[in-house]
């Protein structure tokens, strides 16, 4: 994965991720665990993108989709299904 793959996915899950932390409106305990899982989105998207010295891009997306399937697993999500891979 080089930064041009990644520029578009990076964009939308860091521009998704702003917008439901401006609007972010739940009791403390699940928005702890909310943010927690948005972290770890950012986390993942900065070593996508390249911005973590030593950090694999494969490996932030790895990181995104661990973080996309603990939202599935902390929150009720009807119709929620795991990021797959595709070959």
């Amino acid at each position: 994965m080089n930064a041009e793959e990644s520029a578009v996915p990076v964009g939308r899950i860091e521009g998704e991720v702003g917008t439901i932390v401006a609007n972010c409106k739940l009791p403390p305990q699940p928005d702890a665990a909310l943010h927690a899982i948005l972290s770890e989105l950012l986390a993942g998207t900065g070593a996508m993108a390249g911005r973590t010295p030593g950090a694999d891009r494969a490996h932030g997306l790895v990181q995104v989709a661990a973080a996309v399937n603990d939202h599935g697993r902390s929150f009720e999500h009807p119709g929620f299904r795991p990021p797959r891979a595709r070959h």
